[in-house]
């Protein structure tokens, strides 16, 4: 007596078929996909990490750089990061207002700066699973005092080389007393001065 397969059989053939078949490319779809997963978390986590360190020095390269980074890295339609591209927007649009160049209005558009990035650090931090209160980003930093006087210098030294070399304002000399000119080499320096 000949026995016929089950129906039942047949389709768990079937299925194992398939299975053998689709299971490994659906694992490495899978596989894959995780991977594109954590890469794009690592890249905000690398963001929000360069940004805390660099907070204290936000003229910094790096700084600027992971600045520029949060829009390509955060865009998402998920609520959770759409706030923290508004909120980086919005400290975007405060950096380029014009209340920076008005030193009647700077301190206070420092301090409304500083308040847009805690924010948008903040908000990056909760998504993140870093949570930090506004308090603790605000104060527990440290930038040494030599590189903040280093920094003052050199905004000095290029803004007075920026006006010499424009011409908006002269190199000034000062010659004192201690100068040596010879009687000999008084004239030509003489006609060296009066040249146009």
């Amino acid at each position: 007596m000949e026995q016929h397969p089950s129906l039942w059989s047949i389709v768990l053939g079937i299925v194992s078929v398939v299975a053998i078949i689709f299971g490994p490319i659906i694992a490495l779809y899978i596989q894959r996909k995780l991977d594109r997963e954590r890469e794009a978390k690592n890249r905000k986590i690398a963001i929000f990490r360069t940004l805390m360190a660099h907070r204290a020095t936000r003229l910094s390269v790096a700084f600027v750089e992971a600045l520029n980074g949060i829009e390509v890295e955060f865009y998402s339609n998920n609520t959770g990061t759409r706030k923290i591209i508004e909120t980086w927007r919005s400290y975007c649009e405060h950096l380029y207002s014009t209340d920076a160049d008005d030193p009647a209005k700077n301190a206070a558009w420092n301090t409304r700066g500083e308040d847009m990035l805690y924010d948008l650090l903040f908000e990056m931090g909760e998504y993140l699973g870093y949570h930090f209160d506004k308090v603790t980003l605000r104060r527990i930093k440290y930038s040494p005092r030599g590189w903040v006087e280093n920094e003052e210098d050199a905004t000095i030294i290029r803004k007075a080389a920026m006006a010499v070399f424009s011409g908006t304002k002269p190199l000034l000399m000062k010659i004192d007393g201690s100068v040596n000119i010879s009687e000999q080499g008084l004239p030509s320096q003489t006609s060296v001065a009066k040249a146009p």
